[in-house]
């Protein structure tokens, strides 16, 4: 009898409790993109098609799409296929856009950094050869 009313009281408090949403840093820039991409895109109707977005990110397909699924459970972004189409569209909800206005109250806009690029097999044969004429030396 005491347990089930302190369970009730804490469920209580944790209705109370405004929801706190913890974001990733890939998340945030995600969503700040989206947001920026859709005031410049006037004419998109559908939304921002997958294969920009996961360019602008520069990180690899599948981190891009494993966050796109955390925000979509969150209810942060929303993806559609339109008919007849093979790219899926993303758009913001009105809570995305809502969270997205205030990560860029909180944080100033900074270009996303450079995607490291692996050097090819020329750079690295000579970068392997300077380091051999070095140890000679």
């Amino acid at each position: 009898m005491e347990h089930d009313r302190l369970n009730l009281r804490r469920r209580e408090r944790n209705d109370q409790r405004p929801t706190r949403r913890h974001l990733s840093a890939i998340q945030q820039r995600m969503l700040i993109w989206l947001q920026d991409e859709l005031q410049r895109r006037t004419d998109t109707t559908d939304g921002i098609p997958f294969p920009a977005l996961v360019q602008a990110m520069r990180t690899d397909k599948l981190n891009v799409m494993t966050s796109l699924r955390q925000l979509m459970r969150k209810g942060l972004v929303a993806v559609t296929l339109p008919r007849g189409a093979w790219t899926r569209y993303i758009d913001l909800t009105s809570q995305g856009m809502a969270q997205a206005q205030d990560l860029t109250k909180q944080t100033p806009h900074t270009e996303l950094p450079e995607k490291r690029r692996r050097p090819d097999k020329r750079e690295r044969d000579l970068r392997k050869r300077d380091r051999r004429s070095r140890h000679r030396d």
